[in-house]
């Protein structure tokens, strides 16, 4: 059988993992104990999933020639002890099926994972260990750095990913394994660095492979919370960072793959691939989601409650080609079919008591919208069907000639996909036989929200662990405020006794701010056409819910009590009184794009800006504006104040915690270099400028993290329309 050293494979199945190189079976990442005889069953039965291995095949690879064992019950016990680890049976097989008189077969999915070695070495072992077995020569395979034998089938341990992973991304996988002329579907769990973390959910996501299915686009986050676009070619080891692309999100390829389009929160671009070089095409605020109808004309969303627009690449005779109509608030994720004359889109509503989501087919000619299929998601074209997700799973749904929806049922290509309820928004990317997807986690809580000390000790839970982000403690220190729940996002409280009320029972209701007095939250509403904004409710006495259909984002209370801090539809900071009936707002002579919070006398406001390229803390005076100074160095979002206003503390680069101290005197500000506190690994990225908060005096930290297990994987499956 094989070296430890010269297997760096993973295989998953159920809830088991199999490490070759520790040659250790865990279930739920304990370890199983495996005699070495049902090991190397294990693995010859995981080379060749949905494959029938007869019972002389595996006399062969169990045992050397010569050696004096009784091979029928030698088997009978390992295939007996194998079943034991797996908890499987002969009658009720999970993993292992018996053809009585001919062998067995492996019947459970495996997704194969592969850690970041260059491939060469990973080529270099797997053909090694190919040979060792064999004695067979191995042919080379141009383009793909993969070796592979020249046998009926292909060894799983022979797979290469040719991974070198930046960031989020995957190489092409090549293993065929042949039954007759049918190529079978591979399916794999691409390994992913830790330095970056894809971005799936919000507005700064999105994954596309180009239409050669030879390279994909996606948007990710650094560490130092660096957000924007990279694009990786499946046949390469290295991803390239798009420059001019910060805050890029929902990308799409040009029909030649010469140019990919992308969002940022107030502008539709485009980048020439050979150039690098960015165009601004128009202004899309929250835009969601276009694709190309040639390289010369574009369609897309350009905001939350639009419709489908239809644009020059130069920037010129726009047009909307849809109208949004009751029941539905949002058009949006318009895919164009072939020949260029109809496209499909999501139909939505964000109301949750009305007409279910649909994809609808457009036509450029004005003529009204027809329903294809009800479902959540934004839909691919793959061949001559569509891609989306429903209830979790991934489907495929054939469309006849006249391309409407055949009665035939559709097929599930994948299960656990990740899925954006606020965006309807499927994470998957699609091109021929070439498949991408992102899973969705499989624990039901994937958070806790817990107290940590400023040297980074946890103190303990501050409740039970669930689904939540946007994390804010009252200034009394008592309660803490978090967006909860998913799909339907409300405002939960977490009480000092652990204990969660919701604030909050119409979503999607999210990013709460505490008054001055603890009394009220601030948070925003997106709850149908005539509910987008932000509401009030007190948490003593009867009083109502407060709803104001403003298109303004809650960010942070003054110290008055009357006036909030806001983001409006341009991502620019805004000031509104709201003590009255009436809301006005205007605007801010700082550049605060989001997060940012008054000191404690109101004179002086820490925010965040993006001036430099990347995200750090600055303090400015307010409200003039004024003697602006940089406090983060090498990156730096969501800024809190001490109650004296002596020391601001932030989230800065590698997840870790700052505190700078502060002389805020004569008008002028006087800041000490930042020092770090403690990493929180585990926070969640995409959330990360929200994800913690601190009490009056800096002595205890309010952190939201990931619980283990929560985990999501990057799979590619190939082959898949076969």
């Amino acid at each position: 059988m094989s070296s430890p050293a010269c297997n760096p494979v993973r295989y998953r199945f159920g809830q088991f993992e199999l490490d070759l190189a520790g040659r250790c079976l865990r279930k739920d990442g304990v370890r199983i104990k495996l005699q070495p005889k049902p090991y190397e069953l294990l693995l010859v039965m995981l080379e060749r999933p949905g494959e029938l291995i007869s019972r002389q095949e595996l006399h062969r690879r169990l045992w050397a020639d010569g050696t004096f064992v009784d091979y029928e019950q030698g088997l009978n016990v390992a295939v007996k002890k194998l079943r034991d680890a797996l908890c499987d049976t002969a009658d009720q097989a999970r993993y292992i099926e018996t053809q009585s008189g001919r062998g067995y077969r492996w019947v459970a999915k495996v997704e194969v994972s592969v850690p970041n070695l260059p491939a060469a070495e990973i080529a270099r072992n797997a053909t090694a260990e190919r040979q060792e077995q064999t004695g067979e020569s191995a042919t080379l395979i141009k383009g793909t750095q993969v070796e592979i034998a020249p046998s009926g089938w292909t060894s799983w341990r022979a797979i290469v990913l040719g991974l070198s992973v930046i960031a989020v991304i995957a190489a092409i996988l090549v293993a065929r394994r042949t039954f007759g002329s049918r190529v079978q579907p591979v399916r794999a769990v691409l390994a992913l660095p830790g330095d970056f973390q894809l971005l799936t959910t919000g507005d700064n996501a999105g994954i596309a492979l180009s239409p050669d299915g030879s390279q994909l686009a996606f948007a990710a986050v650094s560490d130092d919370g660096r957000s924007g676009l990279w694009v990786r070619r499946l046949d390469s080891l290295q991803a390239q960072e798009l420059g001019g692309t910060e805050e890029g999100a929902f990308p799409f390829w040009s029909p030649d793959g010469k140019q990919i389009a992308f969002f940022t929160h107030t502008q539709l671009k485009k980048i020439d691939l050979a150039t690098n070089k960015v165009t601004i095409i128009c202004d899309a605020h929250s835009g969601r989601g276009g694709a190309w109808l040639s390289a010369t004309e574009l369609l897309f969303t350009k905001g939350t409650t639009e419709g489908i627009y239809r644009i020059s690449a130069d920037g010129t005779n726009l047009r909307p080609v849809t109208s949004v109509q009751a029941p539905y608030t949002t058009h949006r994720w318009p895919e164009v079919l072939p020949g260029g004359k109809h496209f499909i889109f999501l139909a939505a509503s964000h109301s949750n008591d009305s007409e279910p989501a649909a994809i609808m087919m457009g036509s450029l000619d004005g003529a009204e919208p027809k329903l294809l299929v009800h479902t959540g998601s934004a839909a691919k074209l793959v061949g001559n069907g569509l891609l989306y997700v429903s209830g979790g799973k991934l489907m495929y749904q054939t469309l006849s000639a006249d391309e409407k929806i055949r009665d035939s049922a559709a097929t599930v290509v994948a299960d656990d996909v990740q899925f954006d309820t606020g965006t309807w928004y499927g994470s998957f990317a699609a091109a021929h036989d070439v498949l991408i997807y992102w899973t969705r986690p499989q624990v039901p809580a994937r958070q806790v929200i817990a107290w940590y000390d400023p040297r980074g000790k946890k103190m303990a839970d501050a409740g039970p662990p669930g689904i939540y982000r946007d994390v804010s403690l009252s200034p009394d220190g008592r309660l803490i405020a978090a967006s909860c729940g998913d799909p339907e996002i409300n405002v939960c409280i977490i009480h000092q006794d652990g204990t969660v009320t919701r604030l909050t029972d119409q979503p999607m209701s999210d990013f709460p701010v505490w008054s001055p007095d603890s009394s009220t939250l601030a948070y925003e509403i997106h709850r149908g056409a005539g509910h987008f904004g932000f509401a009030f409710k007190r948490l003593n006495g009867n009083a109502p819910e407060r709803l104001f259909d403003k298109d303004l984002g809650s960010i942070a209370w003054h110290p008055d009590g009357r006036h909030l801090l806001m983001v409006g539809k341009n991502n620019k900071g805004m000031i509104a009184d709201v003590s009255g009936e009436q809301i006005a707002a205007s605007p801010i002579k700082v550049s605060a794009s989001y997060t940012g919070r008054f000191s404690p006398d109101g004179r002086w406001l820490a925010y965040v800006s993006r001036e430099s390229g990347r995200p750090e803390v600055y303090i400015a005076s307010y409200p003039s504006g004024g003697g602006v100074v940089r406090i983060s160095i090498g990156g730096g979002m969501a800024p809190h104040w001490r109650r004296d206003g002596r020391e601001l503390y932030y989230l800065g680069s590698a997840k870790t915690i700052f505190a700078a101290g502060v002389e805020l005197k004569h008008g002028a500000i006087k800041a000490a270099a930042p020092r770090a506190l403690f990493s929180v690994p585990s926070i969640p990225v995409q959330w990360a400028p929200y994800s913690f908060d601190v009490n009056s005096d800096g002595t205890r930290f309010v952190v939201n993290t990931n619980l283990p297990g929560s985990r999501s994987d990057l799979v590619l499956i190939t082959n898949w329309l076969q």
